[in-house]
């Protein structure tokens, strides 16, 4: 590997860490805001051990590390980001069904990002970005026959539904973002 590839590695290394402290963080302190059940929880853990895996395969680590890291043309870009979609249950652009825990680790996706642009809370990014291209998304062709067409069409409180509960993630993240400006995590060097 290149010096490039190994800064991307890390990168990406630190992207998923993000995503699953902050999904841990949900689990040992907002489990029951959330409804989540036992079983839930472990289905969150497992997918916090899962998060952005496809970004190791070199049909995505190439292109994405040509794009982010060494910031040069990446003809193969498009075909990445399209496949990174397809394989996480985290995007919409899936057309899979979104429901409780995917909605979470959405939420602790973009508050990873957040964290990584030094944004603090992901709520400018969610409603400046993420909102407005799911609703391009949903009506375009490219949603039609999906799950999250169906669930849309099927269940009209489902769209109330989804906002209220990102909010009630995205505040909860805040509340974590908070206390960890506020106090130093406990780390073994400093006794924690």
């Amino acid at each position: 590997m290149d010096k490039y590839e190994i800064q991307h590695a890390e990168r990406t290394f630190r992207h998923i860490r993000r995503v699953q402290d902050h999904m841990l963080y949900l689990i040992a302190h907002h489990s029951e805001k959330f409804e989540l059940s036992k079983k839930d929880q472990f289905q969150l853990l497992y997918n916090a051990t899962q998060h952005d895996q496809s970004k190791w395969q070199p049909r995505q680590f190439g292109p994405y590390c040509d794009k982010f890291v060494k910031k040069i043309e990446a003809p193969d870009f498009g075909d990445a980001w399209e496949n990174h979609y397809q394989k996480e249950n985290h995007h919409y652009q899936s057309g899979r069904w979104i429901g409780k825990l995917e909605l979470i680790e959405i939420c602790c996706d973009l508050q990873a990002m957040a964290d990584e642009f030094k944004e603090g809370s992901c709520r400018g990014f969610w409603g400046r970005t993420w909102w407005p291209d799911f609703h391009k998304w949903l009506n375009s062709p490219a949603s039609e026959g999906t799950d999250v067409r169906r669930q849309m069409a099927d269940d009209y409180q489902w769209h109330a539904l989804l906002i209220g509960r990102m909010e009630d993630v995205i505040s909860a993240l805040e509340c974590q973002s908070y206390l960890s400006h506020a106090s130093p995590r406990a780390t073994p060097q400093n006794g924690g």
